[in-house]
């Protein structure tokens, strides 16, 4: 063959001919595997065509950065040197996802997916409890590992509170959409990503603030990063928030990684771990022993945490919240979607015993799991993603209505950094500031880490979610610059202790200064967009350009997760975000769907599910899964936006009995 043209999101071609040397810069670190995310299928000989290049591209990263030997590096194919990098949890002697390979030679067997992930492939990319590659190098303050603090003239960074309350202001800009287009965005969210945090000494939470919250003298820890408040600060007591890194990874040949890495605790993959963990040792606590279903307490909520740290009321039988993902208790929509899935199992498990009666428990259970992680990744790919992306995302090849998808172990599924650190955390500026439940209007402010409102007002909860309670409360706030106070004045501000609660964007921003994200300038750039002329480009920055100027030098300083949310959205497209937004998401998505062997329109014969399946999964809409496990009356068939004349109401009644007839799977 000639040559192979690998076309991607973010508008750049590679042309690599057969034994071409020179593709990659010396530099590239991880966007060689971004390169060829898109097209899966085109991709099956790209270990012959690109091995010199990838040689060259790793030969600093691997061989002189992470004490590899050079016979590891230079004659392994480039999936399977990503895997040997990923290196151990610094701290914890966990071992990664190379230490696997030798328990998956035979991974191609595996009719269901592993709970930690690995498997998926021979490589284990995207287990959990690996670290975080990126879509490019880390720009690091000593180029190591210190975070970015610096601006691009050498002076300091203006203060992540400083950029929070100068740029990022708490006004309201509501939308005409529906809570569930916010609170899906976090239920999958949780289902990608869960970055470690650095520990103290015997496993203790550290503390990087003095004494009431004052600066500290001097850093206490070199896993502390406190966010310094401004002088004026009016908002927090005190002046200093406390911040602690995310937990540094460290390489499994028994020296530190040349650049620091962070850990992803849970599975990259779509496959519903907030509902069943990503370790055994969770799936275990979590399941019913001796049968295949999941636990419940109260007949049909979530089991509970004892250790939990949730805000009980006095004198009420409130619990914290136990389920896959440790985030569970954060606000009631949050907890109402755990309890919906956490019902969807056992009433489908339930169900398939009854149709298959032969089988085992085990196999019931495994079934199961396996149809929810497939209802959770066709209602994100079908009816998500293109309520957030718009026309990209059937340009880009994410909508998954017909056909079947052909996976290639070529694509890399991991969660990249840039993504979870920024460009997934959109969905903050969607929140409202608050919630209806029944005929109250609750601040978010009041609900979080409080499971009495699910425990005592599910089907409300529900309601308000879904947009069919009190008409008119129900919105979520437009994708751009603006955030509630509920997020930036008082986030999991503790009862009856005023201007005590954290900033949720200065955490972002300050996030992404610790994990070494690079300015904003740079994503555009790879992206394929124009570079930015200045402050005065009102078409790339918004309207409110004039603020990001009075708080940075130069447009090379923004940070990436600010420049998203101040980028213009088209309307024509349809979708929620800007550009460089867009291109982000698409990116993982694209690599979540070809490089996830077990996706739910696979053509891989020993997991696919056959024609009659497959078309009641991208039938079962989230509408009928929310009908199936609550007692609201109606909704409309696209959850995603109000019901209207070309979205009318539907008995749930109808829409439940669709969902519960599983007579495909017997």
């Amino acid at each position: 063959m000639g040559t192979l043209s690998f076309s991607y999101v973010i508008a750049l071609t590679v042309v690599i001919s057969r034994g071409q040397a020179d593709v990659f810069p010396a530099d590239a670190g991880d966007q060689d595997f971004w390169i060829r995310s898109l097209n899966a299928t085109d991709m099956a000989d790209f270990a012959d065509l690109g091995l010199a290049a990838h040689r060259r591209t790793i030969q600093s990263d691997f061989i002189t950065g992470m004490c590899m030997k050079d016979s590891d590096v230079l004659y392994n194919l480039p999936e399977r040197v990503g895997a040997m990098s990923t290196g151990s949890i610094s701290g914890f002697g966990v071992r990664l996802s190379q230490n696997y390979l030798q328990d998956c030679p035979n991974y191609y067997s595996k009719r269901f997916r592993t709970i930690d992930g690995t498997c998926n492939n021979p490589f284990n990319l995207g287990a959990s409890a690996t670290p975080v590659p990126r879509i490019v190098p880390p720009q690091y303050g000593d180029g190591v590992g210190a975070p970015r603090t610096k601006a691009a003239d050498g002076s300091p960074l203006p203060g992540a509170r400083f950029v929070s309350s100068a740029v990022h202001p708490a006004v309201n800009n509501l939308t005409n959409r529906p809570i569930i287009a916010m609170q899906w965005g976090q239920w999958i969210d949780h289902d990608m990503a869960g970055i470690a945090a650095s520990l103290g000494p015997n496993g203790t939470a550290l503390q990087c603030c003095g004494p009431n919250k004052t600066a500290p003298p001097a850093v206490t820890s070199p896993n502390c990063f406190p966010i310094l408040l401004p002088p004026d600060e009016k908002d927090f007591v005190g002046t200093c928030m406390n911040f602690v890194r995310s937990l540094a990874a460290t390489n499994e040949q028994g020296c530190e990684m040349k650049q620091r890495q962070q850990v992803n605790t849970i599975t990259s993959f779509i496959d519903a771990s907030p509902v069943y963990g990503s370790t055994e040792n969770v799936a275990r606590i979590l399941r019913n022993p001796g049968d295949f279903l999941l636990k419940t307490k109260n007949t049909n909520f979530l089991p509970e945490n004892v250790n939990g740290t949730c805000i009980r009321r006095p004198g009420t039988k409130d619990y914290c919240f136990l389920a896959g993902d440790f985030r569970v208790n954060q606000l009631p929509f949050l907890q109402s979607l755990h309890t919906i899935w956490l019902r969807a199992h056992n009433t489908i498990a339930r169900r398939l015993r009854v149709l298959r009666p032969k089988d085992s428990n085990e196999e019931t259970f495994e079934r199961t799991r396996k149809l929810i992680g497939a209802l959770t990744q066709a209602v994100t790919y079908n009816e998500w993603l293109p309520f957030v992306l718009g026309k990209e995302a059937t340009k880009f090849n994410l909508v998954s209505r017909t056909g079947r998808t052909k996976t290639s172990l070529k694509v890399d599924p991991r969660i990249r950094q840039e993504f979870s650190t920024a460009a997934m955390r959109f969905g903050h500026s969607t929140v409202p500031d608050v919630f209806p439940i029944g005929q109250r209007r609750v601040p978010i402010s009041q609900l979080f880490n409080r499971p009495g409102e699910v425990l005592d007002n599910f089907d409300d909860v529900v309601a308000g979610m879904v947009g069919v309670g009190t008409p008119g409360q129900n919105l979520i706030q437009q994708v751009d610059r603006n955030f509630v106070a509920g997020l930036t004045k008082h986030l999991f501000e503790p009862p009856n202790s005023p201007k005590n609660g954290l900033d949720l964007i200065s955490f972002n921003i300050q996030r992404g200064r610790d994990h070494g994200i690079g300015p904003y300038t740079t994503y555009r750039k790879l992206c394929g967009l124009r570079p930015l002329t200045g402050f005065n480009d009102v078409s790339a920055l918004g309207p409110n350009v004039a603020q990001l100027a009075k708080v940075y030098k130069s447009v090379n300083d923004i940070d990436l997760f600010t420049g998203l949310v101040h980028e213009p959205v088209d309307p024509s497209n349809q979708g929620l975000v800007g550009p460089t937004l867009t291109c982000i998401l698409c990116q993982q998505f694209l690599n979540l769907k070809f490089g996830d062997r077990f996706f739910f329109d696979t053509d891989e014969k020993l997991i696919a599910f056959n024609d009659n399946q497959l078309k009641w999964i991208r039938q079962a809409t989230l509408s009928k899964i929310i009908c199936a496990t609550t007692n609201i009356k109606a909704l409309p068939n696209d959850i995603f936006n109000f019901p209207s004349k070309s979205n009318p109401l539907v008995s749930c009644d109808r829409l439940a009995n669709d969902m519960l007839n599983l007579s495909a799977f017997a």
